[in-house]
C-alpha cells in the first residue's frame, strides 16, 4: 500500500522515548484500510522492543484520524550490533496492527514513548521519500524506514452490499404496505 523504504540500519535513528515524537509522511492514492504499520528500530544489544504509540493524522504530529497507546510491538531481529546499528544498538523489524479506514490523501504516521526490555529506542532513518518532523531537535532529518499496509475495498462488494441494502428497503416497504391495506380494510 505504502513504503518508505526499506530498513537501512546503517544511517542513524531518531528518539522515540522520553516524550520526544516522530512524525513521517505517506501518501495514499484511494481509499485504504490500513491493518499493518511496520518499521525499524534500534535497540540497545540484548534487549528486545516491546510497545509503542502511534497516531495517523492530517498533519505533522496529528491525531485526528487515529491512535493508541501501548501498542504491543511483534518484533524481530534485523541485524545485531555488530552487523549494523552504528556498533552500539541492534535493529529489528517492529510491527502493530490496526484498523483504521483512509480516503486518498497525505497523512502523518508519528511514533512515540516506545519501550523495550531494558534502555533507549530510536526509528530507524533511511531517507525514504516522505517528510519527516521531529520533537527531539531540528527538522531537517532523513526520513525513517516505515511500511503501511492494508486492503482497499472491493468495487464488487461495495455493488453487491448496496444492492442487498436495496431489496431488504423494498421487502420493508412491500410488508408495509400489506399492512396498512389491511389495517384500511378491517375499518
Amino acid at each position: 500500500m505504502y513504503t518508505n523504504g526499506a530498513i537501512s540500519g546503517q544511517i542513524g535513528g531518531l528518539a522515540l522515548y522520553g516524550g520526544d515524537q516522530v512524525s513521517d509522511s505517506f501518501a495514499l492514492s484511494g481509499p485504504w484500510t490500513i491493518l499493518s504499520v511496520t518499521f525499524g528500530e534500534w535497540v540497545a544489544p540484548g534487549t528486545t522492543p516491546e510497545t509503542v504509540d502511534w497516531e495517523i493524522g492530517s498533519s505533522a504530529f496529528g491525531s485526528d484520524l487515529g491512535s493508541a497507546t501501548g501498542v504491543s510491538l511483534t518484533s524481530s531481529l534485523f541485524c545485531t550490533h555488530t552487523g549494523c546499528g552504528d556498533g552500539t544498538y541492534d535493529v529489528y523489524t517492529s510491527s502493530f496492527t490496526l484498523d483504521l479506514p483512509l480516503a486518498d490523501g497525505t497523512y502523518w504516521l508519528t511514533l512515540q514513548n516506545a519501550t523495550t526490555s531494558a534502555g533507549l529506542v530510536f526509528w530507524d532513518q533511511n531517507g525514504g521519500p516522505s517528510q519527516v518532523e521531529t520533537t527531539c531537535c531540528i527538522s531537517g532529518y532523513l526520513s525513517n524506514s516505515f511500511e503501511v499496509d492494508g486492503t482497499v475495498p472491493e468495487p464488487g462488494s461495495v455493488v453487491l452490499g448496496g444492492s442487498g441494502l436495496l431489496l431488504l428497503l423494498a421487502a420493508g416497504l412491500r410488508r408495509a404496505g400489506k399492512y396498512s391495506r389491511g389495517r384500511l380494510q378491517l375499518r
